[in-house]
């Protein structure tokens, strides 16, 4: 007696789109998992470069995070992205920083298919371990020395010095007594003799930067007469011989009264 033949297997019929749907989400969710892992495992970032703290130099290391390469794009204020670098990893400078503009750097994998990490340079364009340090802008000058001029015969000389604090090319005007201006020199800072300085007389001087409009500097020089100031000796001040031929006078007329008294 034969044995009974067995109906086909439905189990197994319906679980076969099961199992392949299951090797497919499978296999996607793997893949997935790599990329992010990926992704994860890049990194970009920003390095000082060495030398003295207020160096402008930045460096800008790079690594994709596995065999891939990638490359480091910048955009500056927002601007075109330009390639900086190409690699695996690596570590680049970027001597060409200026401050008040903002630099992004961006990592790509090759052919710029997939963004994989970015970072933004601050911006003062320095990271905060090599701040650039200010200086004190220069401020415009103009000195006379000496003044006032000492004179002793007819004239006396000062010395002008001046500078504009800037690269702008500056003029020195002088008046005398009021008088119309005349161009004494130029250029951004110098230095210049006036030989002609009289007792009696009142000179300005002006510094203009630019243009002969509004002076940026001045400074007013006078003369002055050491004879004038030079204390004077007792043989050549008539006052000291009218006192003391007064005192004299006094004393011989006290005598004179006394020795007649008999005293």
């Amino acid at each position: 007696m034969s044995a009974p033949r067995s109906g086909p297997p439905w189990i197994l019929v319906l679980a076969l789109p099961l199992l392949l749907v299951g090797s497919v989400t499978a296999s996607l969710a793997s893949s997935a998992s790599a990329s992010v892992s990926a992704d994860i495992r890049a990194q970009i970032r920003v390095e000082s470069a060495p030398g003295p703290p207020n160096s402008t130099n930045v460096r800008i290391g790079w690594a994709t995070g596995d065999q891939s390469v990638g490359e480091v794009y910048v955009s500056i204020n927002g601007g075109a992205e330009k390639l900086f670098a190409r690699g695996r990893s690596g570590s680049q400078e970027a001597p060409w920083l200026v401050k008040g503009n903002a630099y992004v750097f961006r990592l790509y994998r090759r052919g710029r298919t997939k963004l994989l990490a970015s970072v933004t340079v601050p911006q003062r364009g320095l990271p905060s371990d090599a701040r650039k340090v200010r200086s004190a802008p220069a401020v415009p000058r103009l000195t006379a020395q000496p003044n006032p001029v000492p004179v002793d015969d007819g004239t006396g000389t000062t010395s002008i010095k001046w500078t504009t604090g800037s690269a702008k090319a500056g003029e020195v005007y002088v008046s005398e007594n009021g008088a119309r201006e005349k161009l004494l020199s130029r250029g951004r800072s110098g230095s210049v003799r006036a030989p002609w300085i009289r007792v009696g007389r009142t000179y300005v001087f002006h510094l203009y930067s630019g243009s002969h409009t509004r002076p940026v500097a001045a400074t007013v020089v006078r003369a002055i007469s050491p004879v004038a100031t030079r204390p004077s000796s007792p043989g050549t001040n008539p006052w000291l011989w009218v006192v003391l031929g007064g005192a004299i006078g006094l004393v011989v007329l006290g005598g004179l009264y006394f020795s007649r008294r008999g005293c």
